[in-house]
């Protein structure tokens, strides 16, 4: 026994008045502290994963928000000038005197003509048709609303 105790003496290691050799604080003792790391880093890397999760999915979101808020002025833009090209075609078929007013949805619409031919453009749209009727254009501003006015076979547009 006092073999031992000088052994263990010698190894750095404290020997109770009893003779036993003091043991290392065993795993059931440091477990709490082990417990709560493990339970903070994993609580930590659950929170990155959210994140990573929360930032592609605003991504996405913004990318099919854009793509419909395009798709929609795209659409609003065919709706005026289909509009524009029936109030026109109605103005030309009802002879002279015949008036007729467009409200445009969206975005400002730029027309400009060529003899028989209207260009239309709002935005990305660009569209143009012909008509039966000569068309005149003033002023070729921008604007969100039309006046068609058939003055003697001639479509006048303000």
């Amino acid at each position: 026994m006092k073999r031992a105790m000088r052994r263990q003496k010698m190894r750095g290691n404290s020997v109770h008045a009893s003779g036993t050799v003091p043991q290392q604080p065993s795993l059931e003792t440091r477990a709490p502290s082990l417990l709560r790391a493990q339970l903070s880093l994993e609580t930590l890397l659950v929170f990155l994963v959210f994140l990573s999760l929360l930032a592609l999915s605003y991504s996405v979101a913004s990318k099919i928000s854009s793509a419909s808020q395009n798709k929609v002025a795209s659409e609003l833009a065919l709706a005026s000038a289909n509009s524009l090209s029936s109030s026109i075609e109605s103005a030309c078929i009802g002879g002279n005197g015949n008036v007729r007013t467009v409200e445009i949805k969206g975005e400002k619409a730029s027309i400009s003509s060529e003899g028989k031919t209207l260009f239309f453009e709002a935005g990305t749209f660009k569209a143009s048709r012909g008509f039966d009727c000569k068309i005149s254009i003033s002023p070729a501003t921008a604007s969100d609303s039309f006046t068609i006015t058939n003055n003697g076979g001639t479509i006048e547009i303000s």
